[in-house]
This record gives structure tokens, C-alpha cells and sequence, in this order.
């Protein structure tokens, strides 16, 4: 064949006809020729390691606007170079990218991703096979309003056979209260449901405070952290991912129930997960405070996993350093700290040692099991 001759793709339906609409019988994207490459982690079939490859592929683009709400603005582009997507939930809502992956053999779809990115993800559950990399240029950082009974948001979810390349991931929140609020619980999920996605050299910072102080019956500041939540078949793979939570709550009379309760896990009820030459360190402490010298009930609790409620995980170099330390000023406290609360296997891996203190008469601990094995 000759040198100077471009073939170019031509999508085809799967009983092989030209994939167009009936008003325009031109191929559908016939324009995009999938000859650019993109570098792709391949873990090996022991899972104990992993290459990059290097792979055809189609690129687009976004170029990410802020218009000041979790949603992200409304789309003006088309993800050329030229006119890229404004919004990134736009690569889950085109028919675009799953039209190349499924009628393309072999061909892989590469998003550069720059701009400004602070609103939520959601890949609506399709599933792109891994054949869809995100390659950020730029961090996702949310800044969140400080509401007076703590909120509960999910940063990323319902991605399926995504990989993540370059991904960071920064928030920080100093919430406190002086006044009688009650419980003031903050939930934070950072990847849910995204099943049999890829992260390759991702980062994730989270840093968390909670201060409630004042007269009601139930002061109570806590703080929870999944990343990976309901993630199985993942492969983290060079990531450094660090959570420093901070929670304390005190009461100003006499009245009960103050508790404090910071909780981190990682790796989050998933199985089949594996894990490679990567960095996990959660820091988790409590601290409960009483104005009274009876027997109010007020309790620190502090807890911090690497991996909880998985099974089937393999990590290989990877190190997991979890501490959490509670106190309480009349009171008893509990804390957890453990690399793997989950049944896995490791290789050449390094973990803080395992502490578990519980001197309450709570049943905080009295579920938790460790499993592991090289």
C-alpha cells in the first residue's frame, strides 16, 4: 500500500451497516482519525505489577468553565480541539465516546481535561470497557457550603470501566459551631460506584475539621470518609491518596451525649481490588469534652482503615500508614487503627502495626475483624 494513503475509520452498525441518521448519510465521525497514542497501564496477570503500554487512540478535549454550582455549566462545545466540552459530565451524556469504543476494534478514546473543575462527576453508569482514559490536566477541587447539620456529598460516582490517569483530587473543610446545633455529621465519598475502573498516578487530599460546642442534649461532631466506596474490580495502581481528619465536640453546661467520632476508610466495600506501588496515610482524631462531673455520656471514638469490608484484594509495594488517637474528658474512648480490615494478600508492602483500643461498653469494635496474609 502506498506510504501517502490515510485510511480513516468508518463506524459501522453491528449488522454492519454505516452508523448515520437517516438526514445525513455521511459515517458518523468519519473526521476523527485514531491516530494519535495514548500510554496505558497494563497490570500483570499476577497482579503484582504493571507496564505502560502504548495504544492507538481518538482524542477529545474539555476545557472545564465554573459557573458556581455542583452541577457544573450548561455544554457549549463538542469536544474537538477546536470547540472542547465546557462541561466534563458531558463525555457520560454524548453517545460519542461509546459509539468508537463498541465499533472499533481495538481503538481506545483518549479526553485531555484542563480548565476548572470544582462540581460533581457522574458517569450514569455506562460502562467503557477501560477503553476510556481521562487524562487530567488540571485538579478537581470542591469547596462545599458549611451546613448547620453537616451534609453528605459524593464527588465521583457511577463511573464504570473509566481510567483515571493524573487525576487530583483536594479538599478542605474547617467547619465549627459555637452555638447549640446538635449533631453536626460531614459524609464524604469520593469515588462510588465506579466498578473495574482504572487509577493510574492519581492523588487525593483530604483534610477535615469539626468543632461543635454549645448546650444541646446531642452535641456531636463527626466526620466520615470512604474514598473508594462500592468500587470492586478496581486497579489503583501509583496513586497517593492522604486524609487527616480532626473532630471534637464540647459541651458548655450540664446537659448529655457529647460525642466526637472521626472515621477513614480507604478501600471501602469492594472486592477484587488490586493495588500497586502505591501510598495510603489517614490520621483520624477525636476528642469529646464534658462541662458536667456526673455520669453524662460522652464518648471519643477514632477509627482509620487502609481497607475495610473487602475481599479478594492483592497489593503489592504498597504502604499504609493509618493512626487515630480519641479522647473524652469523663468518659471512656475507642479508637481503631488498621492497614487491612479486610481478607488480602500483600507483597513487599509496608503497614503500620495494628492498634485497637476500646474502653467503652459501646459495641464499636466488637464487629471488626482483621484477615490478611502474604
Amino acid at each position: 500500500m502506498p506510504e501517502d494513503v490515510t485510511i480513516w475509520p468508518v463506524a459501522m452498525t453491528k449488522r454492519g451497516g454505516i452508523l448515520g441518521s437517516r438526514s445525513n448519510r455521511i459515517p458518523a465521525y468519519i473526521a476523527a482519525a485514531g491516530n494519535d497514542t495514548v500510554e496505558y497501564p497494563e497490570v500483570a496477570p499476577d497482579g503484582l505489577d504493571f507496564t505502560l503500554e502504548e495504544y492507538r487512540c481518538f482524542t477529545f478535549y474539555v476545557n472545564s468553565r465554573s459557573n458556581g454550582t455542583l452541577q457544573g455549566p450548561t455544554e457549549t462545545g463538542d469536544g474537538s480541539k477546536e470547540n472542547p466540552f465546557c462541561n466534563l459530565n458531558s463525555i457520560f451524556s454524548s453517545n460519542k465516546f461509546l459509539c468508537y469504543i463498541q465499533n472499533f476494534c481495538c481503538q481506545y478514546v483518549k479526553v485531555i481535561i484542563t480548565g476548572t473543575i470544582d462540581y460533581y462527576i457522574d458517569g450514569r453508569g455506562r460502562d467503557f470497557a477501560r477503553k476510556l482514559i481521562l487524562d487530567f490536566h488540571t485538579a478537581l477541587i470542591i469547596n462545599w457550603s458549611k451546613e448547620k447539620h453537616g451534609l453528605s456529598v459524593t464527588v465521583v460516582q457511577n463511573c464504570v470501566g473509566v481510567v483515571f490517569s493524573n487525576f487530583e483530587f483536594t479538599t478542605a473543610i474547617n467547619h465549627s459551631k459555637t452555638q447549640s446545633d446538635g449533631q453536626v455529621d460531614i459524609y464524604t465519598y469520593c469515588f462510588s460506584g465506579c466498578t473495574n475502573c482504572i487509577f493510574y498516578n492519581n492523588t487525593g487530599e483530604i483534610r477535615m475539621k469539626n468543632s461543635v460546642s454549645g448546650t444541646s442534649a446531642n452535641d456531636h461532631a463527626a466526620l466520615y470518609v470512604e474514598y473508594f466506596k462500592g468500587c470492586s474490580g478496581v486497579q489503583i495502581l501509583s496513586c497517593n491518596i492522604t486524609v487527616d481528619m480532626n473532630s471534637q465536640s464540647q459541651e458548655t453546661d450540664n446537659s448529655d451525649a457529647s460525642v466526637a467520632h472521626t472515621r477513614t476508610a480507604i478501600v471501602y466495600g469492594s472486592s477484587n481490588v488490586i493495588i500497586i506501588k502505591s501510598k495510603f496515610n489517614v490520621k483520624c482524631v477525636s476528642f469529646a469534652g464534658d462541662n458536667s462531673s456526673g455520669s453524662s455520656f460522652v464518648a471519643g471514638i477514632a477509627q482509620a482503615f487502609g481497607l475495610y469490608s473487602c475481599s479478594n484484594a492483592i497489593l503489592s509495594q504498597t504502604s499504609i500508614s493509618c493512626s487515630a488517637r480519641a479522647g473524652a474528658s469523663s468518659y471512656k474512648e475507642s479508637h481503631i487503627a488498621c492497614a487491612l480490615g479486610s481478607t488480602a494478600q500483600y507483597h513487599n508492602c509496608s503497614f503500620s502495626p495494628s492498634v485497637i483500643v476500646n474502653n467503652g461498653t459501646n459495641r464499636w469494635t466488637s464487629s471488626y475483624s482483621f484477615t490478611c496474609y502474604k
